[in-house]
């Protein structure tokens, strides 16, 4: 573990074709949540923190780059459901659940990051793109930390 409460992770993996051409496409204001998003892939989770809601809490709330640069950031077990969720209101502990999302799924099957299709927000109703990246230990991926972006003005 590092001291900022990261764990050292495997080198990053390389961002989808898709992901490169939406970068390219992106308006400049856009570009730097874009290029934020692969620092979630970095956003490993020691095990110790991974086992407590609160710590896990604690660990989303100090997370303020990325916090403003997305409309939400999350943790969710292997088994979709989201245990942590922070927004502009604060970080709770939601009663949400992603296993059937495809953007969920295709990150456990893949085991990579990924940026998903716009899709109907479950927090906000509102269209949003949601990037997601495995949690990943010595055993295997254990969870998956995500976060959106609002499509909506």
């Amino acid at each position: 573990m590092t001291s900022t409460g990261f764990v050292q992770s495997a080198p990053p993996l390389r961002p989808p074709r898709r992901a490169h051409t939406l970068l390219a496409l992106a308006p400049a204001g856009c570009r730097s949540v874009l290029e934020a998003a692969p620092h979630l892939e970095r956003a490993q989770v020691d095990a110790e923190t991974w086992a407590s809601d609160a710590r896990l809490s604690a660990f989303l709330a100090s997370k303020q780059m990325l916090r403003g640069q997305f409309s939400t950031l999350f943790a969710a077990s292997l088994d979709g459901r989201m245990r942590v969720l922070a927004d502009p209101t604060g970080v709770r502990i939601p009663t949400i659940n992603l296993a059937d999302r495809d953007y969920f799924r295709r990150t456990l099957a893949e085991q990579r990051a990924l940026v998903s299709e716009p899709v109907g927000g479950r927090v906000s109703s509102e269209p949003v793109i949601v990037f997601t990246a495995p949690l990943r230990n010595a055993h295997g991926i254990y969870g998956v930390v995500g976060a959106s972006l609002r499509l909506a003005s």
